[in-house]
């Protein structure tokens, strides 16, 4: 927005507008009938100004060519351009070379330095004038012209500053005692100082310029800060007038407020709005106090309630009811007011709940304690009796081949062996079972062993007898060699050696009892076989004859083949045997079925009687009966002969004699002519199977 400058004694202005340097000689005035060019200065809204033509209603980013000065126009004739940088520094760059330079061309500088002089000297002649653009609903620039008496008048007031702080002290002195405010403009500010002599203390525009803005800028600042203190110092007065008024609590109405505090300065500097803005805070902190407080007190009392409780002789078996009569008959609950009051029924009830829910982690966390202990001692009685198996094991007392019972003797009197039958529970490991685990360490320490020496004594053709000793044994192995398989493993692998040898031994034993065996049960084949057959009566010297020249015979040692011999008859013997037991097993069971026959029919005969003897008695009760019921007697009659007549069936059967009792008759009368039963022997290893 353009500066409109005031108008001076005799119409002229005291001085020209900023940036507008007074020319030489004034301006002639436009023909006679020609429009007047009048241009009027704007800036958009990112602060770059333009110009508006009011005649062409055209506008421009150039300056135009009737308002620039003689500076501008000679400065556009150059290449040279003048730049600032965003920090305020100023560069210059040749539009043709596209060079940039810090420093001013000489060229530039040489025009900007005539400018000054025929500026001064213009000043000094005492009179020029400036052709601006007429206002047109804005304010515009106005010609304007300096007197010769104004200039001489200004600058025979003017004052030598000895520094520039000095200067600059006097000219914010000015700013001070003019009152320029923080809103004011620069163009409004130079309005009301530019008469003073004052004003020339600094001595380009820019130096004003900027002191200005430091001095609105210090201004506003301490404007603010004041206004901030006061607006504190407000709310604190506002907050300390409710808090000391014994009226305002967390129920009062902001009406009420509005009543006791509304003619106060702080209120109303403050305003309504802010007032009540603090009024709900105040409020509302007091609530939260209040909640609190009120939180505290129940905290506390339900802490005397649960220390009350800790000193009843209340367990874990204790109801509510009976806690409800122990507290209650309390005189430290009697006396005490605040816990009858403060506490809800519900609350005493979640109290007894957390105090029984603490006896019973107390009461578990005992018992876990205890057992926790006990599992302590289970855990060093088993360390004790693995010290003492691995002391069995140093003594060389226990290898992998112990028994239970070759180790029992050894640690039953060991103190170590009894506490682990006293402490050890039934989750731990046995006396037995920790044995095991050394045995098992052990075979595997035997089985390593082992190989290594199975490897020597094969490699050094070792050969071992159920009748070979141990130290001969070992002295075919170096003292290095004993000491890294061990002289303990070493006696056990010599043992298992002896073991194979004694088993070789006993197989081959057994292997020619076999064929022995086979060989006799040949012999008694042959027996079976021979015609006339082998009687039970034959003795082994009449009979040695008849098989002297068998190969059976022959196989056999004499010794041998009478044994067999012998076998043979003695099993003759038991198959007659065997048989007469069986005829006299079947002669009894024939002689108790006709008993019983005999029974039976005896008490047929008993009951045809009582039959009999009954229909006697009642024949006078029957004698209105037809000749059906006759006849049907007379039915009756018969069936009752035709039992009788197959009961004698049926004795007659039992008197015949039967099939196999004919031949077991026939066998008795031949048993002189038929030959005796063979005996043929089979596969067993000792006795043989006798077949008809």
């Amino acid at each position: 927005m353009s500066w409109m400058p005031p108008t001076g004694p005799g119409g002229m202005p005291p001085g020209g507008p900023p940036f507008m340097p007074m020319y030489g000689s004034p301006m002639p005035p436009p023909a006679a009938g020609a429009a007047p060019v009048v241009w009027q200065s704007h800036t958009n809204a990112d602060g770059k100004m333009y110009w508006f033509n009011t005649i062409t209603k055209q506008s421009t980013w150039e300056k135009p060519e009737e308002l620039k000065t003689p500076l501008e126009i000679a400065l556009a004739s150059l290449p040279w351009k003048e730049y600032t940088t965003k920090e305020g520094k100023k560069y210059y760059s040749n539009s043709e070379t596209k060079k940039t330079v810090w420093e001013m061309p000489p060229e530039y500088k040489a025009i900007v330095d005539a400018n000054d002089n025929g500026a001064q000297t213009a000043d000094g002649e005492g009179s020029g004038a400036l052709v601006v653009a007429q206002p047109i609903q804005q304010k515009v620039l106005v010609a304007s012209a300096y007197t010769k008496r104004t200039a001489a008048a200004l600058a025979a007031e003017e004052i030598e500053y000895k520094t520039k702080e000095d200067a600059e002290t006097a000219f914010r002195k000015l700013l001070e005692e003019t009152g320029v405010k923080p809103n004011w403009t620069w163009e409004q500010t130079m309005r009301a100082i530019i008469s003073n002599p004052r004003y020339n203390a600094l001595k380009t525009l820019q130096e004003r310029k900027s002191a200005f803005m430091q001095f609105v800028e210090e201004k506003r600042v301490k404007e603010e800060n004041d206004f901030k203190a006061k607006m504190d110092r407000s709310r604190n007065d506002f907050l300390e007038l409710m808090k000391n008024h014994k009226e305002v609590t967390s129920n009062t109405r902001w009406r009420k407020i509005v009543e006791l505090f509304g003619n106060e300065e702080c209120f109303k500097f403050l305003g309504a709005g802010t007032c009540e803005t603090l009024y709900e805070n105040h409020v509302t902190e007091l609530r939260r106090r209040e909640k609190e407080d009120q939180r505290v007190r129940r905290k506390e009392n339900m802490e005397k309630f649960r220390n009350l409780l800790s000193n009843l002789p209340i367990t874990v078996k204790t109801t509510w009811k009976e806690g409800q009569e122990m507290y209650t008959k309390s005189m430290d609950y009697k006396l005490d007011s605040k816990l009858q009051t403060s506490l809800d029924p519900i609350d005493h009830l979640s109290i007894f709940e957390d105090h029984i829910k603490q006896l019973e982690t107390d009461y578990f966390n005992s018992i876990q304690k205890r057992r926790d202990a006990q599992r302590r001692e289970e855990r060093k009685a088993r360390e004790g009796f693995r010290d003492l198996l691995r002391e069995l094991v140093k003594r060389g007392e226990l290898h992998s081949r112990s028994k239970w019972k070759e180790v029992y003797p050894l640690i039953k009197d060991d103190e170590r062996y009894k506490r682990v039958l006293d402490d050890v529970g039934a989750g731990g490991s046995e006396p037995l079972e920790m044995l095991w685990d050394v045995l098992c360490q052990l075979d595997e320490e035997y089985l390593r062993a082992r190989g290594v020496a199975m490897d020597m004594v094969k490699q050094m053709d070792i050969s071992v007898t159920p009748g070979s000793s141990f130290s001969l044994f070992a002295a075919k192995f170096s003292e290095d060699q004993v000491a890294a398989i061990g002289e303990a493993h070493l006696k056990m692998v010599f043992e298992e050696l002896q073991q194979r040898a004694a088993e070789k031994n006993d197989e081959e034993k057994k292997r020619q009892e076999r064929k022995v065996r086979k060989r006799m049960d040949s012999f008694r084949h042959i027996l079976k076989r021979m015609d006339p057959p082998v009687g039970m009566n034959d003795s082994w010297e009449s009979f040695r004859s008849r098989v002297s020249g068998k190969p059976e015979y022959i196989a056999l040692e004499e010794p041998q083949a009478e044994a067999a011999f012998a076998i043979y008859i003695e099993k003759l013997k038991d198959l007659r045997a065997e048989r007469s037991e069986s005829e006299d097993e079947e002669d009894r069971r024939k002689s108790s079925r006709r008993k019983e026959k005999d029974r039976d029919r005896e008490r047929e005969r008993d009951r045809e009687r009582d039959r009999g003897s009954g229909s006697n008695r009642k024949k006078h009760r029957r004698h209105h009966r037809d000749s059906g019921a006759e006849s049907g007697s007379d039915a009756g009659g018969d069936r009752d002969r035709k039992r009788r007549k197959r009961s004698r069936r049926s004795d007659d059967e039992d008197e015949r004699p039967k099939r196999g009792s004919t031949a077991s008759a026939a066998a008795e009368t031949k048993m002189d002519v038929v030959p005796d039963p063979v005996y043929r022997g089979d596969d067993s290893e000792e006795e043989g199977e006798v077949r008809g």
